[in-house]
């Protein structure tokens, strides 16, 4: 489970979710495996595993939409509208 500072009150359950309703299958698996990388790597590099696990699972979540859609989807599923 992520903080809630981080996902803007998102469960994981719920980001994963989302994620799955958004990828196909095997970038979706993708993204979990870079998740279970990024935490690894955190851990050894004394870094900050919420955010290291976040960006791995995250990181591919705009690539199969257009731009417009993307920031759409930034606002409509209450991500940070930074990343806009």
């Amino acid at each position: 489970q992520y903080p809630a500072s981080l996902t803007h009150g998102l469960s994981r359950k719920e980001i994963l979710n989302r994620l799955r309703n958004r990828l196909d299958q095997p970038r979706y698996e993708h993204c979990l495996r870079v998740e279970a990388t990024a935490i690894e790597l955190a851990k050894r590099f004394d870094q900050d595993v919420d955010r290291a696990g976040l960006a791995g699972l995250l990181h591919d979540y705009g690539k199969e939409i257009s731009v417009e859609t993307y920031k759409r989807v930034i606002i409509e599923d209450g991500f940070d509208p930074k990343l806009l």
